[in-house]
């Protein structure tokens, strides 16, 4: 699995994350990471907030999926 997210740009998903972070299902991890040179030199490369979820992404999928019937075993035929 992924291990961080980013929200971007869509509000929809920014508020969905929102809640997540309310609940603890998601946290903002870090928006900095450290690259080092062969050399042994480090450089702080940032960018955009990464989030992380404590108990693994399956528990926002899982969040997600609240209250939508899943089947399994069925071969799909049209989406």
């Amino acid at each position: 699995g992924a291990s961080y997210f980013v929200v971007g740009d869509d509000e929809r998903f920014a508020r969905v994350v929102a809640d997540w972070e309310t609940r603890g299902i998601a946290r903002q991890w870090t928006d900095t990471f450290s690259a080092f040179d062969a050399d042994g030199t480090e450089t702080r490369k940032s960018g955009p907030m990464r989030w992380s979820a404590p108990a693994g992404s399956r528990s926002l999928v899982l969040d997600l999926a609240d209250g939508v019937d899943v089947e399994s075993g069925r071969e799909v035929e049209r989406v």
